[in-house]
């Protein structure tokens, strides 16, 4: 349920931006995606996870608050095909990157994302930080945070 819950994330969430990074070609990068400095090992957890948000590029231009926002429900945690790992302690959060490669006008370009995941007690209270060196540590100018739930 968590994989299929993963794939519909991506698709809501990136289905707009690719139609409007068409007549805005600022909001993606150029060229390839980039190969990561330092992904991880694929985890080993089998507990239950949450998706609680993604890190973007993209400022949200979705209105309303994180009040507004639906609590998190856990589910089974699944292999992850075609993700990155790239931050973990293995038993309570982990960061995944995504790199989607299009064409704008016959110019190759790409969007990037990284899913964060925490266990269903919430995260520990320096998670975001280690979100964000992970981030940092491969390189990654994804600085927006976009909830998608609430802890």
């Amino acid at each position: 349920m968590l994989q299929l819950s993963y794939v519909l994330v991506y698709c809501a969430l990136l289905a707009p931006y690719y139609a409007y990074a068409q007549s805005r070609p600022e909001l993606t990068k150029p060229g390839e995606c980039p190969k990561l400095p330092h992904p991880l090992p694929k985890p080993t957890f089998k507990d239950k996870i949450t998706i609680v948000g993604i890190f973007t590029n993209i400022k949200s231009t979705t209105p309303g608050s994180a009040a507004n926002l639906r609590q998190c429900e856990p589910g089974d945690f699944k292999k992850t095909e075609g993700h990155t790992l790239i931050g973990t302690d293995n038993k309570s959060y982990f960061l995944f990157y995504n790199c989607i490669e299009f064409n704008i006008q016959g110019k190759k370009t790409h969007l990037e994302i990284a899913t964060a995941l925490v266990v269903p007690k919430g995260p520990d209270p320096g998670t975001d930080k280690r979100f964000r060196e992970a981030l940092d540590k491969n390189k990654l100018g994804l600085k927006e945070w976009l909830p998608l739930c609430k802890v």
